[in-house]
């Protein structure tokens, strides 16, 4: 190395540094972007599961995360109106005494495969 070089070497280290640096926090600011509504996500599902009627996935966004998000809101709003449906045919009584059941999945499962047997 020549003193040429050197002189290279520390006039690029500042350079480099803020390089590291502003790629570094544009990485934190992206897995923040991506993580957060994935929470919200992940969140508003443990209330589903709780059958919670007033349970929505408030991501409101254009992208794959948002698209996401409104499949799991038209997924859920088709499991509570099949609850309701199948508690009224069944009971007669409405949603109130069909999600106290312990056999909620099996029936909504049961259900739609008659449902489509009789339909052939």
């Amino acid at each position: 190395y020549t003193s040429r070089d050197t002189l290279s070497l520390h006039d690029a280290l500042p350079i480099l540094s803020c390089s590291l640096l502003i790629s570094v926090v544009c990485s934190l600011l992206f897995s923040k972007a991506i993580a957060d509504p994935i929470k919200k996500i992940s969140a508003s599902t443990e209330q589903m599961m709780k059958l919670d009627h007033g349970v929505n996935c408030p991501i409101h966004t254009k992208d794959e995360i948002g698209t996401l998000a409104r499949n799991v809101n038209d997924l859920y709003s088709d499991l509570l109106s099949t609850i309701e449906h199948l508690d009224i045919k069944e009971t007669g009584c409405g949603s109130f005494c069909f999600r106290q059941s312990i056999f909620v999945f099996p029936l909504i499962a049961n259900l739609h495969q008659s449902e489509s047997l009789c339909r052939r």
